[in-house]
């Protein structure tokens, strides 16, 4: 199954401190990849077995999809142990709908949630059931499955089934509720992004990623589009940004400890990404210096969320959202705000509340695939973060050169782009 994203808002910059935890979506396609945790799935298998005998003419395949569940679940909640902070769920999927293209060949979601329930019965999960319109189904290991399982800091050995779908197209579901995953009929462009995250996929799982020294588990990267509602025919020109790679929700402070084939990074992004795709959909050049800059009273990172608010929002800032009035005096207003940036940057006026900020997602995409796909036809990995790549320090300026030619491409010019290495904090 796919996660659910941050709100449009959110999209715009990677959190630089200690969120809140986060559950994790579960994986249906993760499974173990050898000792010890296939010993442990069979454990849970027999156990599961002996608990609830089945019919002696139940059909060979059925008892072999238990089998592969208990599995999964197993790889799943090692993953979350060892890689997630204490207090982390998993989110699972606990309603019989009808099969689609991200779901896994013939794992039934209501066998799934009978060997959930077997699990919780022999005490080795603890479930916390979804309500409708409201949170998803939760499961944890209790002491029991966790003891069981390798201790924090061993290595993991996981593996993922091919055939994950990697381009997902989203679509609301009405007023304050999560966006919903629309299936959809494939063709050549589809086809051809597909193909283009397989190879991005590919040259990523060949990789060596450490983090503090721990190697992580297998890397799967989808674009996520987006259209209007899920009655809106299927389309991918709206979002088109990468997620699922574990260096997205890291706290930059903690960067340093990214290591990609025994290097250390450099990250290399383009600056004022948003307002440049702006000035470039306007037809018009930017302006001199830094564009979250020089805006009266207005601090920089409150300027570049503000920015992003405006591109992205329908309609007039009435309010200040809460995480940018955090960052203001008591003074300031969604009015003042909006002015004061309108006085900045009149060239790109004319786009603030006009939705225009998931066209902007998507040209940006465009830009990092295309940077991707040239630093893969190299040899060379590259960790996507919206604007930014993370890559091994040797290899920065093969991948500051992938970036200019990607906006040369794209855009017909190129964007300004900073390079930081990534060192440990001062103490």
């Amino acid at each position: 199954m796919i996660d659910i994203e941050p709100s449009v808002e959110e999209y715009a910059e990677v959190s630089g401190t200690e969120g809140p935890i986060r559950d994790i979506q579960h994986d249906d396609w993760l499974v173990p990849d050898g000792e010890p945790l296939n010993t442990v799935a069979t454990y849970l298998f027999e156990e599961i077995e002996a608990a609830h005998p089945r019919p002696k003419k139940q059909r060979r395949d059925a008892t072999q999809r238990r089998r592969d569940m208990v599995a999964n679940i197993v790889a799943n909640v090692a993953l979350l142990t060892a890689h997630h902070p204490e207090g982390s769920r998993l989110m699972v999927s606990a309603g019989n709908l009808r099969s689609t293209r991200y779901d896994r060949p013939l794992f039934s979601r209501k066998a799934f949630v009978e060997v959930i329930e077997v699990l919780e019965n022999l005490k080795y999960l603890h479930r916390e059931k979804g309500k409708r319109g409201g949170l998803r189904t939760t499961i944890e290991p209790t002491d029991a499955l966790r003891w069981l399982l390798p201790p924090a800091g061993s290595s993991l050995p996981l593996a993922r089934l091919p055939g994950a779908e990697t381009i997902v197209l989203k679509g609301g579901a009405g007023r304050n509720k999560p966006k919903v995953l629309l299936d959809y009929e494939d063709n050549a462009e589809t086809m051809a992004m597909r193909s283009e995250m397989e190879t991005i996929n590919t040259i990523l799982n060949a990789t060596t990623i450490t983090l503090d020294g721990q190697v992580q588990p297998p890397v799967h990267m989808v674009r996520m589009f987006q259209v209007e509602n899920a009655s809106s025919p299927p389309e991918f020109s709206l979002h088109g940004r990468l997620y699922g790679g574990f260096w997205e929700h890291l706290p930059k402070a903690k960067r340093h400890l990214i290591q990609i084939d025994g290097h250390q990074v450099a990250e290399l992004d383009f600056s004022g990404m948003f307002v440049q795709l702006a000035y470039a959909e306007a037809g018009l050049p930017p302006p001199d210096g830094d564009p979250y800059e020089g805006l009266e009273s207005l601090p920089r990172d409150a300027a570049k969320i503000a920015t992003s608010a405006l591109l992205c929002k329908s309609g007039p800032m009435k309010r200040l959202p809460p995480h940018l009035r955090a960052m203001l005096d008591d003074g300031w207003t969604g009015r003042l705000v909006t002015q004061s940036l309108v006085h900045r940057h009149p060239g790109i006026a004319h786009l603030f509340g006009q939705s225009t900020g998931l066209r902007l997602m998507h040209t940006e995409s465009r830009v990092a695939v295309a940077a991707l796909l040239d630093l893969a036809a190299q040899g060379i990995p590259a960790l996507p973060i919206h604007d930014a790549l993370l890559v091994a320090k040797p290899q920065a300026d093969q991948c500051r050169a992938a970036m200019q030619a990607a906006s040369a491409r794209i855009l017909g010019r190129h964007l300004p782009i900073r390079r930081k290495d990534n060192f440990p904090p001062m103490p």
